[in-house]
């Protein structure tokens, strides 16, 4: 399976980043890691994701991360 991220979800992931490197730039870091890693998972497993339920189409999925400190 392919995985695509909007221009949106780039750019929210490049700004958490950037605030999350205001404190600290290794945590920063870690934190997208662990995105791409999610991402990964989701091409991988696409049956691991929800289905988004605002499209009828089923090739669309999403992953919910939550960071715990």
């Amino acid at each position: 399976m392919r995985v695509e991220w909007s221009n949106l979800a780039r750019d929210d992931l490049d700004d958490l980043i950037q605030y999350i490197s205001r404190d600290s730039s290794f945590y920063a870091r870690r934190f997208g890691e662990k995105i791409i890693l999610a991402t990964r998972r989701l091409r991988d497993f696409p049956e691991s994701g929800r289905i988004i339920p605002e499209t009828e189409d089923q090739k669309y999925g999403r992953l919910s991360y939550r960071a715990i400190a």
